[in-house]
């Protein structure tokens, strides 16, 4: 999702990230075999003058999710909670978890084999100075930044439906289906149309809007060249179109957002909002384009381990693929010096990590090591390792290696093992 000449984390982020760690750290894992999903029902009523959003949430969690008799999730710290309840709720506890967040666990007792439910009721106010959410009267986007609505300590994919009634003169943008509820009403209802990490969308009244064969531009921006910004994102689409062959994958529109604000762009893989793309140049939006849209693939490890390269190294690989073709090698092999001399600040070995590797480690390190393990097997067969990865949906390293194995043979397995040994001094 990151970048290196987007400063996409401030001391605050950091801050946050590492408490978030350190919960997560000490935490028991659940068992998340079943196919069950948890389910978020949610009356949304967003008020853009106050800033806020009053809520009534219907949570449904599948019992594989608890660990014994307990749930957990994480919420944001200036939420006004009014209600918090569920029919076998038998207590929970609340506890800061960092700036701005709360970390709850909620006790039942006597719950049935397949699912327990909790009602909560509550006022969220976003902070006017948060990094990337706002509540405007000019620009509305929330995801799981502000922590807005619960999160799951598990991280599990979820399934939602979201009722708004905020006025129909805004224009809501996210990767979900949008539907009104008839004509004499303004509600309209977000539902899910595959898991989700989080309930992430946008809104504005005023938007400057283009639409290619793969993807629609949308932004709030007078200034914004929309004809370049589509014409670099159908360009990047084309490319992993013919890289992936994964046509089915391609039916589904790619919505592109340019936020107002300075900071992070983000991907929920059919969703990919971006920061002010003033002073960008043409090769880095298009990494940056490529990188983003390359996470409708690579999203499934945990954010919160140390596969998360899978995501995050593997994106950012494929984009710089992308880049050698568009742009030539010269391009390329100057991006990879860059990277070289980056990781000098980390220089530890991606295997070295026992949970969440560190920035450097998964944007400059694992992109170097998927370089040079291309230049090992070839890039032909490193093109159909991708491919059966995303068919697999290879979500750990340890389920790489075999794929690695079975696919490229011992010596290619043992290459990738070394790689991910190398410390880059």
């Amino acid at each position: 999702m990151e970048l290196q000449n987007l400063n996409t984390m401030n001391l605050i982020a950091k801050a946050l990230a590492s408490f978030i760690l350190l919960f997560l750290s000490i935490l028991p894992r659940p068992s998340i075999a079943s196919d069950l999903k948890p389910f978020y029902e949610l009356h949304v009523s967003i008020k853009p003058e106050a800033g806020s959003a009053d809520v009534a949430l219907k949570l449904d969690v599948p019992v594989n999710l608890l660990m014994g008799d307990s749930l957990s999730f994480l919420f944001s710290a200036d939420a006004q909670v009014a209600q918090l309840n569920g029919d076998h709720l038998s207590s929970y506890n609340k506890e800061e978890a960092g700036p701005g967040l709360s970390f709850y666990t909620l006790k039942f007792k006597d719950f049935p084999m397949d699912i327990v439910s909790i009602s909560m009721k509550y006022t969220v106010t976003i902070p006017a100075d948060h990094q990337v959410n706002r509540i405007t009267k000019d620009w509305i986007e929330l995801n799981i930044d502000s922590f807005w609505h619960p999160v799951l300590t598990s991280f599990s994919r979820f399934h939602y439906q979201l009722t708004t009634d905020l006025d129909k003169s805004y224009r809501i943008l996210t990767g979900d289906d949008v539907k009104s509820i008839g004509k004499r009403t303004k509600q309209r209802v977000i539902e899910s149309v595959i898991p989700r990490i989080d309930i992430s969308f946008s809104a504005s009244k005023h938007f400057y809007s283009i639409e290619g064969n793969y993807s629609s531009i949308y932004t709030t921006n007078s200034f914004t060249n929309l004809d370049s910004l589509l014409m670099f994102s159908e360009r990047a689409i084309s490319f992993l179109k013919g890289y992936i062959k994964r046509p089915d994958d391609f039916k589904q529109e790619r919505i592109v957002v340019e936020s107002p604000r300075k900071e992070v762009g983000y991907a929920r893989e059919n969703y990919v909002v971006l920061s002010k793309l003033n002073g960008m140049d043409s090769v880095y939006l298009s990494r940056f384009l490529a990188h983003e849209f390359a996470h409708f693939w690579f999203s499934t490890a945990n954010s919160q381990s140390q596969d998360h390269w899978l995501n995050e190294s593997f994106a950012e690989f494929v984009s710089m693929i992308f880049v050698r073709e568009a742009y030539g090698e010269a391009v390329y092999e100057a991006d990879l010096q860059n990277k070289l001399q980056r990781v000098k600040g980390d220089p530890r070995s991606l295997d070295s990590f026992r949970g969440r590797p560190s920035h450097l480690a998964m944007y400059f390190t694992g992109p170097l090591i998927l370089h040079y393990f291309e230049e090992f097997v070839g890039k032909e067969q490193f093109q159909m390792l991708i491919q059966e990865m995303i068919n697999q949906r290879i979500s750990t390293t340890e389920n790489l290696l075999v794929l690695v194995r079975e696919q490229l043979g011992t010596a290619a397995e043992e290459k990738l093992i070394q790689l991910r040994a190398r410390e880059f001094e």
